[in-house]
């Protein structure tokens, strides 16, 4: 944590750069290749800060390494965008989802935009007597612990830690899918109805599946319920619906992923463009904008608004308003893609979604005006 170590567990830019200049000699690649390189390991790899003095972040080392020896090998970034060495990363969240205290954190670290979490303070060592007594109970502990680990870093704000990058970000959001569908059926029907999504452009078996499956377990948490295995109990803020929505649709093999502020976030809610060598198998470029209309300002009771149909509940005007605000920003967004790429470049779709208290979720496909 000393600033003049700051980058001691890190790659500077600078050292990124240098070794993809090498690369495209061996490869000759292009300038304009070269920097396209250099987006996608800044949004996949950057972000690390071990020092609240740091005068700049660095990369991930076995990720980078791990994607410029692709490059070099073969003279394209790897299919997946992350090592599988991660997947011992994959086992420690495994663990702490388990508990209240993992559950909780995962929990809000996914939700919202921010991809952050306060702490009281940044634990500087533990024992191993105490380690899985405090990993249980203690989130200030856990949130600590996962710096240590490498999947949490120094916030820009003194006492908040965050995400640091697109690969730790798929990491949270595959255990938050699997706290709140924890049987692999669920998980299974879910991959393959974001396959129906991006290959066929039809949200609602997905808007039912997440009506029916995720919802009323939504519901019953912000209700104080008995937690189940692994589930933290304490109540649900809203925005952890759009978190879901985003964990189910993450799919880094078929899709340039633009999501969150600190993560190259350039369009909507959430942006997906088809990559390259994915476009010959029929995929659309997919465009969301999640809005959430709280039930308190329906004055309905939660059975009321289950049981209205969709087009009674898109009457309401809250529900009304914000797929009006929804229509409006995708409107924007869809402009600013189509010039940045070419309308007849991409097959573009887009969708407003809302969910409305946790009860219902609906959307619709918003046209080209």
């Amino acid at each position: 944590m000393e600033p003049e170590l700051a980058a001691l567990c890190g790659f500077r830019e600078s050292e990124i750069r240098d070794v993809l200049g090498l690369i495209a000699r061996e490869r000759d690649l292009s300038p304009e290749e070269i920097e396209s390189l250099m987006e996608r390991m800044r949004t996949w790899y950057n972000g690390y800060r071990f020092s609240k003095d740091a005068d700049e972040l660095v990369y991930n080392p076995t990720n980078a390494l791990y994607f410029l020896e692709n490059v070099y090998r073969r003279g394209t970034p790897p299919d997946e965008l992350y090592d599988q060495n991660l997947r011992t990363d994959r086992g420690k969240l495994a663990f702490l989802a388990r508990t209240a205290a993992g559950a909780g954190v995962i929990e809000k670290l996914t939700e919202g935009d921010d991809g952050t979490i306060a702490i009281s303070r940044l634990e500087t060592s533990f024992s191993l007597a105490n380690l899985t007594r405090r990993m249980t109970k203690d989130r200030n502990a856990v949130a600590s612990f996962l710096y240590y680990m490498g999947l949490l870093t120094l916030a820009e704000v003194p006492l908040r830690l965050r995400i640091p990058n697109l690969v730790v970000r798929k990491l949270f959001l595959d255990r938050l899918l699997e706290i709140f569908l924890p049987e692999a059926e669920d998980g299974s029907q879910a991959r393959e109805l974001a396959r129906i999504v991006f290959q066929e452009g039809d949200i609602r078996p997905l808007l039912s599946f997440f009506e029916d499956k995720l919802l009323p377990v939504l519901s019953n948490r912000d209700q104080g319920a008995a937690p189940g295995k692994g589930r933290g109990g304490s109540g649900v803020n809203e925005m952890v619906v759009k978190s879901l929505f985003l964990a189910i649709l993450f799919d880094d093999h078929h899709y340039r992923i633009s999501s969150e502020p600190e993560l190259e976030r350039s369009y909507a809610d959430l942006c997906l463009l088809v990559r390259d060598e994915m476009r010959p198998y029929s995929f659309f470029d997919l465009l969301f904008e999640f809005k959430l209309v709280r039930r308190k300002d329906l004055g309905r009771r939660g059975r009321e608004i289950r049981d209205l149909s969709d087009e009674a509940l898109l009457r309401l005007p809250p529900v009304a308003k914000a797929l009006v605000e929804a229509r409006q920003q995708i409107e924007t967004y869809r402009s600013s893609l189509f010039k940045q790429h070419g309308a007849s470049s991409l097959n573009l779709k887009s969708y407003a979604v809302v969910a409305v208290g946790l009860e219902r979720v609906v959307g619709e496909e918003i046209a080209p005006t």
